[in-house]
């Protein structure tokens, strides 16, 4: 029997994991008191329903995953987008919008472009290939290593981990891509052993933005180039504690930090000390990592709607392939999780003259990201879910009345709210309504059927839906005080 009723309400100015104020008893910190699924941040606080993605061509290159991705610009403004799928090489035909075949033959594997002088450079399995315009390619002259990575730093191009001498950095000569055998000079070729009796191998090659300088990654190490020519080329190991898993598994910021994942968790170097692990806060979801597929995780980074944006592809549970992404907002020191994409590789590229993060899948296509509400003809399925909120006294019952969220509508879709007063991840009846009908903000409510029992010590909310978007601001729960 309930002795007495007093109502009163939370007020949560924004669906984060708990009130903005840190002696309330419901405070709990926004990055370990929620779970959220295809959640982006473009407004902070608040989150939105993250935008679709849409295929560049409805037909596959082939039937095999995308394994090299670059954009290419040329001087007199032409410009290349290039795909690497399965043995061949595309690229992109913007007069009847589908990939063509410019080389054939290769083996299949992962490659690596670079640019040099007006020059599109592809390393990989094969023998180093160039091309001036990304339709005709041949031979990168100057017996250059077959190496599996590459990147152009310093006038000249760096190579790592040729078959058999997996940690030697190799660098052609002074300004000439197609020089690797001149051994005398300031301006000659040359090759820096990196730890080679460590027992790992070379996993990929960075420039720093703005510092000017390059990193080369190993298994479980990060190395610094410093020197100005070959007389005093070192390579200084930056730490030994992890290094990048892959070349995909890194990425550099336009404002020059380097985020890459290693085996143990995702890490940030900023160009200075030692690189901080930032996972944690997805701890959770990092943990469900398959573990026998490091190197299918692909990193990327984007400024989309003026948003910075680092994400991780990674794959969990049984997936071959990544089936999640971890994405990190600088800004906000936040993160959320995406799914329902499955990035193989990322890249930035441009279409009519704007800028897209893309990515190639497992399947022979190239997505365009952050656009429309759909991924190809399927909804963007989301939810936000808020942490455990305890009611304070235990020996006094509190009873729920209403869950009210605020939505900004922007489109069609739905959205649902229910509650869990146990905490046991059992959710009670939800509340669902049509946003393509309602007002540009909406008010929406957990029922209550005739007889429930909403009788809490703690309690929390999930709201979820599909389509959109739509960006939620707040939370009121209603409740009354009361005794048995």
């Amino acid at each position: 029997m309930v002795a007495a009723q007093n109502a009163y309400s939370l007020e949560f100015p924004h669906f984060g994991g708990g009130v903005d104020e840190s002696t309330a008893i419901t405070h709990l910190p926004l990055h370990t008191a929620s779970a959220m699924s295809n959640m982006d941040y473009t407004e902070w606080p608040a989150v939105s329903v993250r935008a679709g993605s849409a295929k560049l061509s409805t037909t596959a290159m082939s039937a095999n995953p995308v394994t090299g991705l670059f954009d290419v610009g040329f001087s007199g403004g032409t410009r290349a987008l290039l795909a690497k799928c399965g043995t061949a090489l595309y690229k992109w035909n913007t007069g009847t919008s589908a990939f063509d075949s410019v080389a054939t033959g290769l083996t299949a594997g992962n490659v690596r472009f670079c640019v040099y002088k007006d020059t599109a450079i592809m390393f990989g399995p094969d023998a180093p290939k160039k091309s001036t315009d990304g339709t005709t390619w041949s031979a990168l002259g100057g017996s250059p290593p077959t190496a599996k990575y590459c990147i152009t730093h310093a006038d000249r191009v760096f190579a790592l981990n040729a078959s058999g001498y997996e940690s030697i950095l190799y660098f052609s000569a002074l300004e000439d891509a197609e020089d690797w055998t001149t051994t005398t000079g300031a301006g000659a070729a040359g090759s820096i052993p990196i730890d080679t009796n460590d027992g790992t191998v070379g996993t990929g090659l960075w420039e720093l933005r703005g510092w000017g300088r390059l990193l080369a990654g190993k298994e479980r190490a990060l190395y610094l180039l410093r020197g100005t020519g070959p007389s005093d080329f070192t390579a200084d190991y930056v730490t030994r504690r992890a290094g990048p898993v892959s070349q995909e598994a890194g990425v550099v910021t336009p404002g020059g930090e380097f985020y890459f994942a290693a085996r143990d968790g995702i890490y940030r170097y900023s160009g200075y000390g030692a690189p901080e692990q930032i996972q944690q806060p997805v701890q959770a979801t990092w943990d469900t990592l398959n573990k026998s597929y490091y190197s299918r995780i692909a990193a990327g980074h984007t400024n989309s709607g003026g948003v910075e944006r680092v994400l991780f592809a990674i794959p969990t549970g049984s997936a071959t392939v990544p089936d999640k992404v971890l994405v990190y907002y600088p800004r906000w020191n936040v993160w959320s999780v995406w799914s329902g994409i499955a990035p193989y590789l990322f890249a930035t590229i441009q279409v009519g003259g704007v800028d897209y993060l893309a990515w190639g899948d497992d399947a022979g296509f190239v997505w365009k990201g952050l656009q429309g509400t759909q991924d190809g003809a399927t909804d963007v399925a989301w939810s936000r879910e808020t942490g455990v909120f305890p009611l304070g006294d235990r020996n006094v019952y509190h009873y729920l009345e209403r869950v009210t969220p605020v939505f900004k509508v922007e489109s069609a879709g739905t959205a649902s709210v229910a509650y869990d007063t146990a905490a046991s991840g059992s959710y009670g009846t939800a509340s669902t309504v049509d946003l393509a009908t309602e007002a540009p903000t909406k008010h929406l409510w957990a029922p209550f059927a005739s007889g429930e029992d909403t009788r809490a010590h703690q309690f929390r909310v999930k709201v979820y839906g599909t389509a959109g978007p739509a960006t939620l601001r707040g939370m009121t729960v209603q409740l009354r005080k009361g005794g048995v």
